[in-house]
């Protein structure tokens, strides 16, 4: 029997959306979200900060008018009053993310001294530890025990500090996999893909986005693309109903000759004997 398509959550609430400078830190309310239908979410900016650590799946995103990408591992945090809105329309991945919201008059001292990036995605990899730390925040609002309020503000504060050094490379040290790039490439393979667009979805530069893909799948980006094009183009051409022209062009190629000789340095025969040997006619 097939999951149900429904989307689940849980949170806890001590307040909602409010700035309160009468504490130095208070977190205003946690959660975990799992979406596995299309969803779009707005906001013209709230009065707290708002973490968010992705564990899973990807998504468009935009925070104050610069759009990004947010994938597995990733995690940002924004300011009060600053626009965000995110969505799943261009893949239908599930969709996998801890929240946190929090308040007070020494946020900003902080997150500086944490070293948390206001604003921008910043790639935290897969991490159990932060899982930890917000399931802990939440038994700690499930029990609500005398000064429950002081525990989930010092358990959220280890959590930015745990992010803080991981960050800083002082924890963890795992092999990074750019998962959000590898899914950009397969979600638009028929489109010009460069390496500089790739690095920047992984906050990289190239010189070492280049490291760490090969590192991860043993080709460069642009080799990756090219096998994943040719690839596709296999798949297309079994199906025996397709132009070869039509073909190159769905595969990202806009020159057919070029497609041509790409296809033969790959497979060792061209597309039109590739689909003869599949049975198809060579059109």
């Amino acid at each position: 029997m097939a999951e149900e398509k429904r989307n689940i959550s849980q949170s806890y609430y001590n307040e909602d959306d409010i700035r309160n400078e009468s504490k130095p830190f208070l977190v205003n309310c946690v959660g975990e979200v799992v979406l596995k239908k299309k969803f779009r979410t707005r906001n013209p900016g709230r009065n707290d900060y708002y973490l968010m650590y992705v564990h899973g799946g990807v998504m468009d995103a935009e925070v104050k008018g610069r759009e990004m990408l947010l994938g597995a591992g990733d995690v940002i945090c924004i300011p009060p009053g600053t626009p965000y809105g995110y969505n799943n329309y261009s893949c239908d991945d599930v969709i996998r993310y801890y929240w946190l919201h929090f308040t007070g008059n020494d946020c900003d001292r902080i997150l500086s001294e944490c070293g948390i990036p206001i604003g921008r995605a910043v790639k935290l990899g897969e991490s159990h530890e932060a899982a930890y730390y917000f399931e802990d925040m939440f038994a700690e609002f499930r029990a609500r025990r005398t000064n429950f309020e002081f525990s989930v503000s010092l358990k959220a504060q280890y959590l930015l500090l745990y992010i803080g050094r991981t960050l800083l490379g002082e924890i963890g040290g795992e092999r990074v996999v750019p998962e959000r790039s590898i899914k950009y490439i397969h979600t638009h393979i028929k489109n010009r893909i460069t390496v500089k667009e790739l690095a920047e979805m992984e906050y990289l530069s190239p010189s070492r986005y280049r490291e760490v893909f090969r590192e991860a799948t043993g080709r460069s980006p642009m080799e990756y693309v090219t096998w994943q094009r040719i690839h596709l183009a296999c798949e297309l051409i079994e199906q025996g109903d397709i132009s070869l022209a039509r073909v190159a062009e769905l595969c990202g190629f806009s020159d057919r000759l070029y497609f041509q000789r790409v296809f033969k340095r790959i497979m060792k025969i061209t597309p039109g004997e590739f689909r003869r040997r599949s049975g198809g006619e060579d059109n």
